[in-house]
């Protein structure tokens, strides 16, 4: 599938964008591009092996509007720093690697994130950067996100560790994870100038979720300042991405997170997106990392406990109702937000809502679809209490108040 970009001028005298061996055409990196009718690429974030098919299934959920993250999650409240993040170090070693002594390099700093997404319906697996001894790791956020429970398996002594999400912030796909009970880690050494079209780059991450020794990809930078529209495997909406590295080397699911390294072994980028061809092309791979100095840069404000309008820090705000599409009466769509189900455990339980139940209000304020309420709920923190008005199926008119109760990430 190709990249959808927005349009930017083609100027063939800027060698940063554009190199040596560049030919103006359909494909140019810089020309303008009208988006084809063809589904955006999907994020490289993997499930295990045949728990392929249930994470489709979950993706359909959440676009139809069912139970989780994005359309029912709120922000969270602040909190305090979780250590000292790395001083970026530039080319402590001016010896050049071969692409596979560079990923040996920066290996022993990865880990493998293995995530149980919405309530144990799904599994799927990513990777992440270690950016203190004490196992503050660096991954995308689209690699926790929907996930109830995460596990991280530490490349460098190959232990296990349980991890919470320190924060996130959805509109740049940065997520910072703690580690529980880590120590003595080995850490990734970062390069965050930018790197220039040509210059050899290596992938290194969790390729297919299979774990174990990190896979390789090596390439070149084709392209900077790359801007394209992704999606994740769950299938939500499109996401706007920007300022992006782009190479040919062949980033593949479960690479998420991962580090794109240069030829010093120091981690230039984070695995973000990747075209896939399905085997259906011969194409030259497209995948797309975010420079790490800007991933560095919202790393920092999480790990100080520095809330904004995109960093959400902490758990995440949960309603727990399952969305129907819509509803309709005598031809016209009825007021309000139906009820598919409700999550045990979770705000919309207490409450006593129900199936076939249809909520008319979040807050005083009417509703009338899965993201009114998801942007009321998303101004909202773990704890914070929320008033529900709802009609039953016989017409009857509810209303109640609940704290919100922590859900899946995101």
């Amino acid at each position: 599938m190709d990249l959808h970009e927005e349009p930017v001028p083609y100027d063939p005298s800027d060698p940063e964008r554009y190199g040596p061996d560049y030919v103006p055409g359909h494909a140019d990196p810089g020309a303008a591009v009208t988006p084809p009718p063809a589904p955006e690429p999907p994020r490289v974030r993997a499930p295990h092996g045949r728990r392929l098919t249930a994470v489709l299934a979950v993706g359909a959920l959440v676009a139809a509007g069912v139970t989780a993250g994005g359309l029912l999650a709120g922000g969270s409240a602040g909190g305090g720093g979780h250590g000292t993040l790395p001083v970026a170090t530039v080319h402590a070693s001016t010896v050049e690697l071969s692409p596979s002594q560079a990923a040996a390099a920066v290996a022993p700093a990865l880990v493998d994130v293995d995530t149980v997404v919405d309530y144990g319906q799904a599994r799927a697996a990513g990777t992440g950067i270690v950016l203190n001894p004490d196992g503050l790791v660096l991954t995308n956020n689209h690699v926790v996100e929907g996930s109830t429970h995460i596990t991280v398996r530490d490349i460098g002594n190959g232990q296990d560790y349980p991890a919470a999400v320190v924060g996130y912030d959805r509109s740049h796909d940065i997520a910072v994870l703690q580690l529980s009970g880590a120590s003595g880690l080995a850490t990734a050494s970062l390069d965050p100038n930018p790197v220039t079209v040509g210059e050899p780059v290596v992938g290194v991450g969790n390729a297919g979720g299979r774990g174990g020794p990190p896979s390789t990809a090596a390439g070149a930078v084709t392209a900077v300042h790359r801007t394209a529209f992704v999606r994740s495997d769950s299938g939500a909406a499109a996401e706007h991405l920007a300022d992006l590295i782009q190479t040919n080397a062949d980033i593949q699911p479960g690479d998420s997170g991962g580090a794109l390294v240069d030829r010093y072994g120091q981690v230039v980028g984070v695995d973000t997106a990747a075209s896939s061809t399905n085997g259906t092309s011969s194409a030259a791979p497209v995948g797309l990392a975010i420079p790490i100095g800007d991933a560095l840069g919202i790393a920092q404000q999480i790990s100080t406990g520095s809330a904004s309008p995109t960093v959400h820090l902490g758990q995440t705000a949960f309603l727990g109702v399952e969305l129907a599409q819509g509803i309709f009466s005598l031809g016209a769509p009825a007021a309000g937000v139906p009820v598919a189900g409700v999550v045990p455990g979770t705000t919309a339980a207490a409450l006593g809502l129900r199936s076939g139940d249809v909520i008319t209000k979040v807050d005083g304020r009417p509703v009338s679809s899965a993201a009114g309420i998801g942007a009321i709920i998303g101004t909202a923190h773990v704890g914070d209490q929320v008033h529900v008005d709802w009609i039953t199926p016989a017409g009857t008119p509810q209303q109640g108040s609940a704290a919100l109760q922590p859900g899946p990430i995101g």
